[in-house]
């Protein structure tokens, strides 16, 4: 279980997990272009339907992988989601 802070990178995989000022804002960026990873990647990435599918309540943004309102231990959900667990 991560130790979730505000201001916080977390390399995971080929994603990079961002924690906001605040730790209830979540957002999912691309290492490569530092930009938030949108939704229709969901159509090739089998991880991507999982977070989508399982943490849907707390997307702010029908584009891309921005999240409000999460909690540590849905943060830390995420943060397995990813890992493939």
């Amino acid at each position: 279980m991560e130790t979730i802070k505000p201001n916080t990178l977390i390399q995971i995989g080929n994603i990079i997990l961002s924690i906001g000022r605040e730790t209830h804002f979540v957002a999912l960026i691309s290492p490569w272009t530092n930009e938030f990873i949108k939704q229709d990647k969901t159509k090739s990435n089998r991880i991507l339907k999982k977070v989508k599918r399982n943490l849907k309540t707390w997307l702010n943004c029908d584009e891309t992988f921005t999240f409000e309102h999460m909690t540590p231990d849905t943060t830390n959900q995420l943060i397995d989601i990813l890992k493939g667990k």
